[in-house]
Parts: C-alpha cells; structure tokens; sequence
C-alpha cells in the first residue's frame, strides 16, 4: 500500500479502494464477498483496516484494483488514514 504526501501542495494520494467486509466483489471475475478466503488470494488485496471512529467499528479491504471503488459509508475511515499518514509525514520531515 502507498500512500504520498505532496509537501508543496498538502495532497495525500493513496493507491487504494476501501470496500467493506461482506460486500461483493466481482472484479476478477469470481463474485465472492470482500474480507474472505478469495479475496485475501486476490493479487490486489492489500490488506484491512478497521475504522473504530464510528459506533459500528466499520472493517474494509483496502483493494488495490484500479477498476474498484470506495464503499459507500468509507469517507470517514479515508479520512483517518490520510490525517494520521499527514500527521506522520510532517512529523518526520524534521528529523
């Protein structure tokens, strides 16, 4: 997973979709659900995250398939991800 901070202009990029568990996928081909056997063999797969700033403790799979698309409900947990990548970034950029 990559994640990248433009210094100049503040921009946090990510390489990933974050889809939530049990939701269907079918973008190899084979309709399974996002979080299972299947989807942890994807070469896509990039592993999960677990946004616990709502009161439903929100898990996806951050899925690296250019054709996927952020799951309904995501933005918080985007939103946290790139906060603590930010927090991180400027944080080491004056070691």
């Amino acid at each position: 997973m990559a994640c990248t901070y433009d210094y100049d202009t503040g921009k946090i990029t990510l390489d990933f979709h974050l889809v939530k568990y049990d939701e269907i996928c079918g973008l190899r081909g084979i309709k399974g659900k996002a979080g299972n056997q299947e989807c942890h063999r994807c070469p896509f797969y990039g592993g999960s995250y677990s946004d616990m700033s709502t009161i439903d403790w929100d898990s996806f799979v951050k899925c690296k398939n250019p054709d996927a698309k952020d799951s309904e409900g995501s933005w918080t947990a985007k939103y946290n991800i790139c906060e603590k990548f930010k927090e991180k970034a400027l944080t080491h950029m004056y070691d």
